[in-house]
């Protein structure tokens, strides 16, 4: 979406259950958006809209304002900030260091590092895009996705795959086709880039497309396995598709969803017909791993 280009960075601090709300409403003028951990302080969530060109003052004012009533919370005041243009990829060389979570070691595309012994290697270079792997709904979807028991999934969806970290880890532990998906183009192209560094281009195909709506998603389906590392609001309004394009026994994981969100979201897709199978909580944030 953007390149290298500058961006226009809107920043908001929200209560967590109006995080979706707000993200939505950003979204809704064009950006692209991301979030980090509650501030300790107040349980606020930082969450960031990414901008091609300056939002323009009243419709922003309007947007926030109605949602702010909408949500019952006091309208967050707005810090927008120019960001001159950046060479992402090389940033994200600089500043990402090497980790371990769970079976995966994750590093930089271009790192220089040997992978330890009993260790699968992705090699991540997430620019603009969410999901280098150190964010805890991430973390919990790679820990959930390497401890996955039962039958080996045969096919599986990736839904909002961000920078591919998770399309790259289902190809790498199980050698299967994986469909990636993501409205935001910048994602997409992360996705393809990564695939392409890891060796894992025949497996994992990312295309821009509009979740369960999407024509190519519903032909490629019925999945063993698929993973959305979203948010919760998103996460419960597609319980249903989600839920009649997995395949009797197959799995999701779920994330992107606060504490206080998972049993809504727990909730909603047992009304669909998937079971909780497991829950892992990584600080504020939750990882729900569900059965059919």
């Amino acid at each position: 979406m953007f390149g290298n280009a500058g961006v226009w960075r809107v920043r908001l601090f929200v209560a967590g259950h109006a995080l979706d709300a707000f993200a939505e409403a950003l979204e809704s003028l064009g950006g692209a958006v991301s979030w980090t951990h509650p501030e300790a302080e107040h349980g606020e969530v930082c969450l960031d809209g990414f901008f091609a060109e300056e939002p323009e003052a009243e419709a922003l004012r309007a947007c926030l304002a109605g949602m702010s009533v909408a949500q019952r919370c006091v309208r967050p005041k707005p810090g927008i900030t120019w960001l001159p243009p950046r060479d992402w990829l090389a940033e994200n060389r600089r500043q990402f260091a090497p980790f371990t979570v769970g079976r995966f070691f994750v590093h930089g595309s271009e790192a220089t590092v040997g992978v330890p012994p009993g260790c699968l290697g992705l090699g991540i270079d997430a620019g603009i895009a969410f999901g280098s792997g150190r964010h805890e709904s991430t973390a919990g979807c790679l820990l959930a996705l390497g401890d996955l028991k039962g039958r080996a999934p045969r096919r599986a969806l990736d839904m909002g795959c961000g920078s591919g970290i998770l399309s790259l880890a289902i190809a790498r532990i199980w050698r299967v086709p994986v469909l990636a998906v993501d409205i935001d183009p910048a994602a997409v192209a992360t996705t393809a880039a990564n695939a392409r560094r890891n060796a894992l281009a025949h497996l994992v195909r990312a295309r821009r497309r509009n979740g369960f709506h999407s024509p190519e998603v519903a032909a490629a389906g019925p999945y063993d396995l698929v993973v959305a590392n979203i948010r919760a609001r998103p996460l419960r309004r597609m319980a249903l598709p989600l839920t009649h394009q997995l395949r009797e026994g197959g799995h999701a994981i779920l994330s992107g969803i606060l504490n206080e969100e998972a049993s809504a979201v727990a909730a909603a897709y047992r009304q669909a017909g998937l079971g909780l199978r497991r829950r892992l909580d990584l600080a504020a944030w939750s990882t729900l791993v569900l059965k059919r």
